[in-house]
C-alpha cells in the first residue's frame, strides 16, 4: 500500500496541466463530524449502551446472544452501525429517523465545506458521493456560491447522474434523511442496480478522493471492490489517529491507490484552499445576505405601495409586531403621506437608532429632496460616511448631492471615483458618473465609455439607456442609435416619465414628428401630471409648434407649482412671456429669478437668458451682447433651441440690430460637433 505526503496530493490535485483530470469526492460520516454531527460509530456506541444498560438490562442473555449472532465487536461499533440501529429502533424505525433528524437539526457546514463548495462550483471536479444523510454539501453550495446542485437522494433518480454535467452532482447512496434513509443491515449491504450503473459511469471519468469514510458498509464498499477500474486510481485520506481496516487496504491496493494521512476534513480543505488560491468568504457572505435582505425589503415596499387596503393592513401589522429597528421607522415613513409627520418619524427613529447609517442615509435623502434642508442633509451624509466609509450607495448619493445641490464638481467627482474604486462594476454608479462626465466635464468620449461599461453590466437598465440616448442625440448626433435606445428604454419601462419626455423631445426637435411627440408628452403626464421637467418641455412644444400660448402658460405654471426653484423652467417661462407680448418688467423679473437660482455661470441657460436680455431689454442691459458673445466663444450653445418668437418680439420693439440678433440665434441653436 502506497502512502504519500499530503503536500504531494495537494500538488497533484491542483496541477492544471491536464484538461481531462477530474476528481470526485467520497464523503463519509467523518467529514460531517466537524459540523457537529456525530459519526456512525459514536451513535452506535450510544445506542449499544442503551440496549445493554436499559432495554435489555433484565435479559442480558438475550442481549449477549444477539451480540454473538451479529458478530458485534464492542471495540469497533462503527462496523456494526446498521445492526445496532436495527436493534435499537426495532419497534418503530421512524423513531430512529426522528433521532437522526434531531441530531442534524440546526447544524451548519463547517469551514471545510466552504472550500468544497467552491471546488464543486468553480472547477471540473463536480461530483460528491456520500453515505451521509445530512445536507451539508448542498447547504454549503447555496450559502457560499449560490449554485444549485443536482441532488440524487434516491435510487429512482440515479438515471440523472451525468458525470460531465456543468452542474455539481451530489449522490446520496443511502438516500436522504427525508427520503426513507437506508439505515438497516439489509439496505446498507448492497448497492441498488441503478446506483451501480450511474457510479460506474462516474468512475470512468473521475478519480475518487475519499474523506471520512471507514468502508464499513456493504453497499458502497462492495461496489468499489467489484468495479474493475477506476480512472486514476483512488486517494484514501484518513486521520493519522485512525486505523485502516484490512478490507480498505486491499481495496486501495487493488486500484493502485494512494493513502494520504490528514489531520481532519477541515484541515485538508484549508490546505486545498491555499493550494487553489481561494480568498476569504466572509465579505462575500455579508454581501449575499445583504442582497437578500435588500431584495426582501424592496419586495415589501413594492407590495405595500400597490396593495389593496386589507393587504396593506396585514403588512403594517406585521411591521408593528417586529423589532423597532431602523427599517421599522423607514416603513412607518412609507405609510405616511404628510411631510411633517414623516419628518417626526425620522427624528424618532434617529433617537431610537442613533448609529444606524441606513436610517441616516434615508433621512438625508428626505431632507434634501423633500424638505430642501441641504445643510442638515449634508451633515447626515457625512455622518453616514464616518460610520460606513465604504458604502458605495452613500458615496454615490453624496456625489449626486455635491453635483446637483452644492455644485462642487471636484468633490463630487472625488466621491464618484471613491465609489468606483470599491465597486467598479456597479452599473448605477457608472451611469451616474457618465452623466457627470457628459454634462459637467463635457468629456463626451469618456462619458460614452462609462455608459458602455454600465450597459455591459446591466443591459436592461432603463435609466442608463435613456441617458445614453440623450448623449447620442444631443452631442454625438447619432440619431438612429439614440432612437433605438429610447425605444429599448420604453420597452423595459413603458411608464418611465423621464424617458417618455426625453423621447418626445427627440421626436419634436430631431425627427420633427410633432404628432408623435405630443402623444408621448401626454403619455408621460398621464402617468405623472406633476413631473415638472416634462410639463416645461411640453409647454415649450405647445408654444413653439402649436403656438397655443395660453395653454403653454398654463403648463409652465403647473411646472412651477411642482418645482418653483427650477431655473430652467423659469428661463423657458420668460421666453414664453416674451413671445406672448407680456410686460417686459415681468419678463425681467423672471429672468433675474432664473439667474439667481442658476448655479452654472457658463451654461446654455445663462446663454439663453443673456440673449433674451439683448433681444428685448437691450437698453437696460447694454452688456448683454458681450456676455452672449463671450459664452459662445467658450463653446456654450443650446442646440435646436427655437428663438423665432423672441426675434419677432425684438423686431416689434424696434431692436437696433436685427441682423446681429438673427446671426446670434443661429449660432446658439446650431448643433456643434463633439470637441474634447
Amino acid at each position: 500500500m502506497d502512502t504519500i505526503l499530503l503536500r504531494q496530493f495537494l500538488n497533484h490535485f491542483c496541477d492544471h496541466k491536464r484538461d481531462d483530470k477530474r476528481f470526485c469526492f467520497i464523503l463519509g460520516a467523518g467529514a460531517s463530524r466537524e459540523s457537529g454531527i456525530r459519526t456512525g460509530g459514536e451513535l452506535a456506541a450510544e445506542w449499544f449502551a442503551e440496549l445493554k444498560d436499559d432495554l435489555f438490562k433484565d435479559n442480558q442473555g438475550l442481549f449477549e446472544e444477539w451480540v454473538r449472532e451479529k458478530k458485534i465487536d464492542e471495540n469497533d461499533l462503527a462496523k456494526s452501525y446498521p445492526e445496532v440501529f436495527d436493534k435499537r429502533f426495532y419497534v418503530d424505525k421512524e423513531d430512529g429517523f426522528a433521532f437522526l433528524a434531531e441530531e442534524m437539526a440546526g447544524k451548519e457546514p463547517s469551514y471545510g465545506y466552504s472550500v468544497l463548495a467552491q471546488i464543486l462550483a468553480g472547477t471540473p471536479n463536480k461530483v460528491v458521493i456520500t453515505t451521509n444523510f445530512d445536507s451539508l454539501t448542498e447547504d454549503a453550495l447555496f450559502i457560499y456560491t449560490n449554485t444549485k446542485p443536482l441532488v440524487v437522494v434516491h435510487e429512482s433518480l440515479a438515471n440523472y447522474i451525468k458525470p460531465l454535467t456543468g452542474r455539481p452532482v451530489i449522490v446520496k447512496i443511502h438516500r436522504d434523511l427525508f427520503f426513507s434513509p437506508v439505515n438497516d443491515e439489509t439496505g446498507t449491504d448492497k448497492l441498488s442496480e441503478a446506483f451501480v450503473n450511474g457510479l460506474t459511469e462516474v468512475f470512468n471519468c473521475y478519480t475518487p478522493v475519499v474523506i471520512g469514510y471507514g468502508g464499513n458498509d456493504g453497499s458502497l464498499m462492495g461496489f468499489l471492490e467489484k468495479i474493475e477500474k477506476i480512472s486514476g486510481g483512488i486517494y484514501w485520506c484518513y486521520r493519522t489517529e485512525d486505523k485502516l481496516s484490512d478490507r480498505v487496504k486491499k481495496l486501495i491496493e487493488k486500484h493502485k491507490g494512494k493513502v494520504v494521512p490528514i489531520a481532519g476534513f477541515d484541515a485538508l480543505m484549508a490546505q486545498l484552499n491555499d493550494c487553489l488560491k481561494y480568498k476569504r468568504l466572509d465579505e462575500t457572505l455579508v454581501e449575499i445576505a445583504k442582497k437578500r435582505a435588500d431584495e426582501y425589503k424592496t419586495q415589501y415596499e413594492r407590495l405595500h405601495e400597490s396593495a389593496d387596503p386589507d393587504t396593506k393592513k396585514a403588512l403594517e401589522e406585521m411591521v408593528a409586531r417586529s423589532p423597532h429597528d431602523w427599517w421599522y421607522y423607514e416603513l412607518q415613513v412609507l405609510t405616511e403621506s404628510d411631510t411633517d409627520k414623516r419628518k417626526t418619524i425620522y427624528e424618532d427613529g434617529m433617537r431610537a437608532c442613533p448609529d444606524s447609517y441606513e436610517l441616516m442615509y434615508n433621512y438625508a435623502g428626505f431632507l434634501s429632496d423633500i424638505c430642501h434642508d441641504y445643510d442638515r442633509a449634508e451633515k447626515l451624509y457625512k455622518r453616514t460616511l464616518e460610520i460606513n466609509p465604504k458604502q458605495v450607495n452613500i458615496l454615490n448619493s453624496y456625489a449626486l448631492f455635491l453635483k446637483n445641490i452644492r455644485h462642487d464638481y471636484d468633490r463630487a467627482e472625488e466621491f464618484y471615483k471613491r465609489a468606483l474604486e470599491i465597486d467598479s462594476k456597479n452599473a448605477n454608479i457608472l451611469g451616474n458618473y457618465a452623466i457627470f462626465l457628459s454634462f459637467i466635464r463635457h468629456d463626451y468620449d469618456r462619458a460614452e465609455e462609462f455608459y458602455k461599461r454600465a450597459l455591459e453590466i446591466d443591459p436592461q437598465n432603463a435609466n442608463i439607456l435613456g441617458n445614453y440616448a440623450i448623449l447620442l442625440s444631443s452631442v454625438c448626433h447619432d440619431y438612429d442609435r439614440a432612437e433605438e435606445l429610447y425605444k429599448r428604454t420604453l420597452e423595459i419601462d413603458p411608464k418611465r416619465t423621464n424617458a417618455l419626455g426625453s423621447y418626445a423631445l427627440f421626436l419634436y426637435t430631431v425627427r420633427h414628428d410633432y404628432d408623435r411627440a405630443e402623444e408621448f408628452y401626454k403619455r408621460a403626464l398621464e402617468i405623472d401630471p406633476k413631473q415638472a421637467n416634462v410639463l416645461s418641455c411640453y409647454a415649450g412644444f405647445v408654444s413653439d409648434i402649436r403656438h397655443d400660448y395660453d395653454r403653454a402658460e398654463e403648463l409652465y405654471k403647473h411646472a412651477l407649482e411642482a418645482d418653483s426653484q427650477d431655473a430652467n423652467i423659469l428661463g423657458n417661462y420668460a421666453k414664453l412671456l416674451i413671445a406672448k407680448g407680456n410686460d417686459l418688467s415681468q419678463v425681467d423679473l423672471i429672468i433675474n429669478q432664473a439667474l439667481e437660482l442658476n448655479q452654472k455661470p457658463q451654461s446654455d441657460l445663462v446663454l439663453e437668458l443673456c440673449f433674451y436680455r439683448y433681444a428685448v431689454l437691450w437698453e437696460k442691459y447694454p452688456d448683454a451682447l458681450r456676455q452672449v458673445e463671450s459664452l459662445l466663444a467658450l463653446g456654450v450653445f443650446s442646440p435646436r433651441w427655437r428663438l423665432d418668437d423672441v426675434i419677432n418680439r425684438a423686431k416689434a420693439l424696434g431692436h437696433p440690430d436685427i441682423n446681429k440678433l438673427e446671426a446670434l440665434a443661429k449660432q446658439i441653436a446650431e448643433p456643434k460637433p463633439i470637441t474634447n
